[in-house]
């Protein structure tokens, strides 16, 4: 897509419309590889060439290798002998039929379509046409007018077109493979036992040589390794005794630093402490009645709650129920505003006009408070 931004002003201005331009542009691209697949030249030679066309500079047309020299006379030849082969005329002042012209020749030459049969038959050229795809994609991101439908139809059939050339050599290297296991297999199995019986008992001897100039070894020099080892401990023991004086002192100085610390900090963290409980104090004594008022609010829905549950018996209906006592009220977890609480009440005990209930509280599944409520029903 870079190539052909070189020239698309000229392109636009010798066609109809932007259409018939990009299929021109598209059909130079084409015509530009398939010269360089051809003919062997470097693309930058034979992209020079195009932008030259495209400012009316024949000199580098002789880049393309078609027969044709580097002068105006030259292209107006090649146009000649284009409109034979097509019988088209063409233009030397109209960009799109220089390129018309150009394929015309290539074609005759048996240039035209060799990248096309290289990028779909061989490796080499179905990946050189992903990398191609893939840089007209990322191009035509950046560009408002661009085929993005088209670019990303080219870039997924072009790895489809390198993935059916790889996978049949992958095909063929596994097999390879495959049998270079085969064949080498008996050979490498008839070798193992030669292996075993030459190698296996030398390792065996080379272990025991060393074992035993290890044990021999340390037999003759005992006692050196003995005296030694008794002046390495002698000169840990001396150097702790040196040092014990010391270390000590060390200990002493720092526990003493830290009770001067203590002692010098203690009027200032007294001061501290107290106001830090007179705040502690002070805040629960503000939000102890909000606290309490809580909790009563959390026990009297549950005592409601086992109301509402002896209320639903059929011989308790239309009658009332109050609540006689409440026993082991017990509170587990702080309920705050928003959270949901479930309320459960089960009567464990039903006699005559009285009545006992277990009673829990929880939020998300965690027990918040529990009772053991005592009704009585009234007539």
């Amino acid at each position: 897509m870079e190539t052909v931004t070189s020239f698309a002003a000229s392109l636009k201005s010798s066609t109809e419309n932007e259409v018939e331009a990009a299929k021109a542009a598209d059909q130079a691209v084409i015509d530009m590889s398939d010269n360089a697949n051809k003919m062997g030249t470097s693309m930058e030679s034979i992209q020079n060439a195009y932008q030259g066309f495209s400012k009316q500079n024949y000199t580098m047309l002789d880049n393309l290798k078609l027969g044709y020299g580097g002068t105006k006379e030259e292209m107006q030849r090649l146009l000649e002998d284009a409109q034979k082969l097509s019988g088209q005329k063409y233009d030397i002042s109209n960009l799109s039929d220089v390129y018309s012209a150009i394929h015309v020749i290539q074609d005759e030459l048996g240039i035209t379509g060799t990248t096309a049969e290289e990028a779909s038959t061989t490796i080499q050229g179905s990946v050189n046409a992903v990398k191609a795809s893939w840089e007209n994609l990322v191009t035509g991101m950046a560009d408002g007018d661009a085929d993005f439908d088209t670019l990303i139809s080219n870039f997924v059939e072009s790895v489809s077109t390198a993935a059916d050339n790889l996978i049949p050599r992958i095909e063929v290297a596994i097999g390879g493979i495959e049998n270079l296991i085969d064949e080498m297999m008996p050979v490498v199995m008839d070798k193992i036992p030669e292996i075993i019986n030459s190698v296996l008992p030398k390792l065996l001897q080379a272990g025991v040589n060393l074992v035993n100039t290890l044990v021999e070894g340390i037999g003759q020099n005992s006692g050196e390794l003995i005296q030694g080892a008794s002046q390495i401990i002698s000169q840990l023991t001396d150097a702790f005794i040196t040092l014990l004086p010391e270390l000590i002192t060390l200990g002493i100085q720092v526990i003493t630093q830290i009770m001067l610390g203590m002692a010098e900090g203690a009027p200032g963290l007294i001061p501290t402490i107290t106001d830090t409980v007179v705040t502690i104090v002070g805040a629960l004594s503000e939000n102890l009645p909000m606290l309490i008022d809580a909790g009563v609010q959390l026990i009297e829905a549950l005592a409601q709650v086992g109301a509402v549950a002896i209320l639903s018996l059929e011989e308790n209906k239309g009658k009332l129920v109050f609540c006689w006592s409440i026993e082991n009220s017990k509170f587990r977890k702080q309920v705050v505003p928003g959270d949901v609480v479930k309320l459960e009440t089960e009567i464990i005990k039903c006699k005559g006009p009285m009545g006992v209930g277990k009673a829990i509280a929880t939020v998300d599944g965690k027990m918040a408070a529990e009772a053991e409520i005592t009704f009585m029903i009234g007539a």
